[in-house]
């Protein structure tokens, strides 16, 4: 990814970790679906990602690895993109993966992004990271979640 801008290799991190997946064509479409709304990575429109700035800004000031701060970034803009599709669906509201494949699938959708993001974590050993840290980075996503719901 090297050349790359910090937003394009995170595109492409996202798109590729989707794209890996052995899921229909369809689910997969459904899965990048939120992550392509407005403010949302994805979107045509958007120049600027708030959570992976940050998270890109924090791993640069603390001499962190580039690879691993970009999967960190596109786990965290999936577990968003996951939170929003259940907000959705909980407040009734207005959702394009409800209108795209019906509350079902949406759910389904939202989901496996959760799991996708714990996946990305997880891979965070391959940088190097102590697989501890990673551990308690999960432990940390998955808390946030928990809180989230509530």
């Amino acid at each position: 990814m090297s050349g790359a801008s910090p937003r394009d290799e995170l595109i492409q991190t996202i798109t590729e970790t989707v794209a890996s997946q052995a899921l229909p064509p369809s689910l997969r479409t459904l899965l990048l679906l939120p992550l392509q709304q407005p403010g949302k990575v994805l979107h045509p429109d958007c120049d600027y990602a708030f959570w992976p700035e940050l998270v890109s800004a924090t791993s640069t000031a603390t001499g962190g690895d580039p690879g691993a701060a970009v999967r960190v970034e596109a786990a965290i803009e999936m577990f968003i993109a996951a939170l929003d599709v259940f907000d959705e669906v909980e407040d009734g509201d207005q959702s394009p993966s409800v209108e795209a494949a019906g509350m079902a699938q949406a759910t389904n959708a939202a989901t496996a992004l959760l799991f996708l993001a714990q996946q990305l974590l997880l891979t965070l050993t391959d940088f190097g990271l102590p697989a501890e840290r990673v551990l308690l980075l999960a432990r940390t996503l998955t808390t946030m979640g928990v809180a989230a719901t509530g």
